[in-house]
């Protein structure tokens, strides 16, 4: 097995994540160790990280060094140029010493709704520059709303862009926008593929909030079961 394609998502590191977590507890350093070491063995070879998911210093710790990594920086409160450059160079700098590596991969926007207006210019124009001192590889957005995402391709050149896509949630194939990613030269980080875990849960584990969706995961359940196939290898191959 290789999947040298796929990068692991770290949000479970330092927090309680994930609907299917219901012991509402953080994994452990053990667990993390071997989630880490499995998944290099299995040819993955990136880590998906953000500043604001805490789990910086217990990656640092277990050692990652191998492994390209990509993280996100958070809301920034400052509409003043030089203070922005400042806070997204000292957020990015105190997590490479936390992580105890030279540079990042990709850095991305983690609130995208910032890129509204002249704020939006700033906060480009601040990881332009920190891009140039040899930071960070790329730049990149993480979104959820894809109306957002097309204002965003209109007015920004990013390298990366990190989008939900799953079995249930097919957004990015709708209006042609995979193509437009693909003709702008965009790369595409999908996320959410397993819905955090609720697309691996059977229907009557599943909470009530979610009882809106209830006969499209009652018909999940019932295509997996009559042809054979497991959830997670059906998400993973979608």
């Amino acid at each position: 097995m290789n999947l040298n394609h796929f990068i692991l998502g770290s949000a479970q590191f330092g927090q309680v994540y994930g609907v299917s977590n219901k012991r509402k507890i953080k994994l452990s350093k053990k667990i993390i160790t071997n989630i880490i070491k499995q998944s290099y063995s299995y040819g993955i070879k990136s880590i998906d990280t953000a500043i604001s998911y805490d789990n910086d210093k217990i990656l640092g710790e277990i050692g990652i060094k191998s492994f390209s990594i990509n993280s996100k920086v958070p809301f920034c409160e400052y509409n003043n140029m030089s203070k922005i450059l400042k806070f997204y160079e000292d957020k990015i700098n105190i997590s490479l010493i936390n992580l105890k590596i030279k540079k990042f991969n990709v850095i991305m926007i983690h609130s995208p709704n910032q890129l509204s207006g002249k704020k939006g210019q700033l906060i480009y124009k601040s990881l332009i520059r920190l891009k140039k001192k040899n930071l960070f590889n790329k730049i990149g957005v993480s979104i959820y709303n894809f109306n957002q995402l097309r204002e965003i391709l209109l007015n920004y050149k990013f390298d990366v862009v990190q989008l939900p896509f799953n079995i249930f949630d097919r957004r990015l194939l709708e209006n042609n926008l995979i193509n437009k990613l693909n003709s702008q030269k965009v790369e595409i980080h999908v996320r959410s593929v397993f819905l955090q875990g609720l697309l691996l849960m059977n229907s009557n584990q599943i909470h009530k909030k979610f009882n809106k969706w209830k006969n499209n995961l009652l018909e999940w359940d019932t295509w997996t079961y009559n042809n054979k196939i497991n959830k997670l290898n059906a998400c993973m191959n979608f």
